[in-house]
């Protein structure tokens, strides 16, 4: 996580806000964390040298939209609860628009 947070500080201009880690007890934190690497950091990286790649700037977009209602529901439970588990909704097709 520290490192991920560094890399964060580096390529961003603007400062990037600290990075939220939840544990998770089925290993699925490694696919968060390059999910989130690249969705959060490098596709917006990318965005600002193409400002005009569409699709690029809808998946941002996207990932955004589902990110927000997540955390929506999060900010609704007691931190003992989950969300969803990571093959349903709302957070697997989070991981889709990772992709």
């Amino acid at each position: 996580m520290r490192c991920l947070q560094q890399s964060c500080q580096l390529v961003s201009k603007t400062g990037h806000l600290p990075l939220i880690g939840i544990e998770s007890p089925n290993c699925s934190d490694a696919l968060e964390l390059r999910g989130r690497w690249d969705a959060e950091v490098a596709a917006p990286h990318l965005l600002t040298q193409s400002p005009g790649n569409t699709t690029l700037s809808e998946a941002v977009q996207e990932y955004g939209d589902l990110t927000a209602a997540i955390l929506v529901l999060m900010d609704k439970l007691p931190a003992e609860q989950r969300v969803s588990s990571m093959s349903a909704e709302p957070r697997f097709p989070r991981y889709q628009a990772m992709m």
